[in-house]
């Protein structure tokens, strides 16, 4: 049994409940509560609706701002088991797949064609879904080429070559020697399968439907999905026997386009990822630290939302996270002595105030100060520049820190409060452009390892995480890790509204955060 869910935008008004279910969410932290239940037991497709739509919270910070309603549900919503559905006509096939056959081992399939073309036009569909051909042992080449004209290719995916017009049955016995294949988790038919009596002969009809009678076996027998994708997909609705009607009996879903028919294989995938590594677990209930309690306080006192970036620092590593040393200067003396004690090595100096956010913007930010003097003029200038860009603004200092090492990819990692879903974890590549690229993802908190690294793998910069040009992949041990803590962190400070670290420094070895912007409720 497959549960589908058609969801709409808060405020869109609805007809009465149909099957599919529609509904508008209220509640969204009991309803993921319960999805998460229901996943383990039973797939579940959600369409949600309002996608160009999509409203944006009134924001402070660059997590709010990308924060849009449909962002932000696509992102829970998977963390919580669902399987999305992107368009209204995917629905109904991807529950079809999900309740007829077993869900992916993993992301690798192999492909079964009658034609180069379609060969090549399947690889490419699998791969724009994010699904992997798998790559044959020499058995199984060995096998297949024992079957198959000399001009067939034997090398995922597999063209037949027309070694199938005169007998359609070698099809089923390519099936069968490609699901034996260990590293081969489910199989993808494309072309004229179904459709050989109708193009070459009638006297073809009889060895089809025995071969699509096999086939029908396989996925029971090995455990392993197939899905078919044929031209001759139209001709179910004819009521003479086909072997596409034989196929569809046999519990064998078949498209006559090729993308739904990748699309079914995709949610599949999904489903065995959930099987695999979705699992119940209570949050964790940290407590924060003193440092965060005074600054609750003073914050309070002075009547201010905005938790100044000194403060905030010393919040993170009271909870035990690992930041750069940063000192608060109140003058170009006090900035001096900081420059000398952390070392008198380069170091950034940036503006402190309840009134100023976005700094670089106010000129309060300057790089690679490196000597005395221009520490004590860079004070100057920066409060200056502030002066200049808010009127009065309320300058608590200057903080100091030192330079961080270059290189690493610019990150971001934000936390902000969501009216359905409550707090929710924004990453994503960071920096001045966070807002432009817009390459972020969502999971609702508390975070597991599990969700970050799935967060970390769903932005469409791989590449850039990776390493580019032959540069050396980011530590994403260390940023799950850090990701997991600042939930944790947040979980435990439920005055927490927004949080910024951006940019964060991802390094081949560990991280270094620029930034940190806190607003409280």
């Amino acid at each position: 049994m497959v549960v589908l869910l058609v969801m709409a935008p808060p405020s869109q008004e609805l007809e009465p409940p149909s099957n599919p279910v529609r509904f508008r969410l209220k509640d969204g932290r009991r309803f993921l509560s319960a999805l998460r239940r229901i996943s383990l037991e039973k797939p579940v497709v959600i369409y949600k609706s309002g996608r160009t739509i999509a409203g944006r919270i009134s924001a402070k910070s660059h997590t709010g701002a990308l924060a849009g309603d449909y962002a932000v549900s696509e992102g829970v919503l998977k963390q919580a088991g669902a399987i999305l559905a992107h368009r209204s006509d995917e629905i109904l096939p991807m529950a079809e797949a999900l309740s007829l056959l077993p869900p992916l081992r993993s992301r690798r399939l192999a492909i079964l064609a009658d034609g180069g073309g379609h060969a090549t036009i399947a690889a490419d569909a699998l791969s724009e879904r994010g699904l992997a051909l798998a790559p044959l042992s020499e058995d199984t080449r060995r096998r297949l080429t024992a079957e198959l004209p000399p001009a067939a290719s034997v090398i995922n995916p597999v063209d037949v070559a027309g070694g199938t017009d005169s007998d359609p049955s070698v099809f089923a016995t390519c099936a069968e020697i490609l699901l034996q294949d260990p590293m081969v988790d489910g199989l993808l038919i494309s072309g004229l399968y179904g459709g050989y009596a109708v193009r070459f002969s009638q006297d073809l009809l009889a060895a089809e439907i025995d071969a699509t009678n096999l086939i029908g076996t396989m996925p029971r027998r090995f455990g392993k999905p197939v899905v078919v994708h044929s031209l001759y997909s139209a001709l179910q609705a004819d009521q003479r026997p086909l072997p596409i009607l034989d196929m569809r009996r046999a519990g064998i879903p078949v498209h006559s386009s090729l993308e739904m028919a990748v699309r079914c294989m995709q949610a599949l995938a999904e489903r065995g990822e959930v099987d695999r590594t979705f699992a119940l677990s209570p949050p964790t209930r940290a407590q924060h630290g003193g440092i965060f309690e005074q600054v609750l306080a003073r914050c309070r006192a002075e009547g201010r939302q905005v938790v100044l970036e000194h403060e905030g620092r010393a919040s993170l590593r009271d909870f035990g996270l690992d930041l750069a040393p940063a000192l608060l200067a109140l003058d170009e003396k006090e900035a001096e002595e900081a420059f000398l004690s952390l070392g008198a090595q380069p170091v950034a100096m940036k503006i402190v105030s309840r009134d100023i956010l976005h700094k670089t913007d106010a000129g309060g930010v300057k790089l690679n100060v490196a000597d005395v003097a221009s520490v004590r003029s860079g004070f100057l200038e920066i409060v200056a520049n502030a002066k200049a860009a808010v009127t009065n603004p309320k300058i608590a200092g200057v903080l100091v820190t030192p330079m961080a090492a270059k290189g690493g990819v610019e990150i971001i990692v934000g936390v902000v409060r969501d009216a359905s879903y409550g707090p929710i974890m924004m990453f994503g590549l960071g920096g001045v452009l966070v807002e432009v690229l817009g390459d972020v993802v969502f999971r609702a908190l508390p975070i597991s390892r599990n969700d970050a690294f799935a967060m970390l793998g769903e932005i469409k910069a791989q590449a850039v995480l990776d390493g580019v040009r032959g540069g050396t992949p980011v530590d994403r041990d260390a940023l799950a890790d850090f990701m997991v803590s600042i939930s944790d962190f947040v979980e435990a400070c439920p005055e927490i509204d927004e949080l910024d670290l951006n940019p964060i420094l991802a390094y081949p070895n560990g991280l270094t955060v620029l930034d940190v912007r806190i607003l409280l409720t």
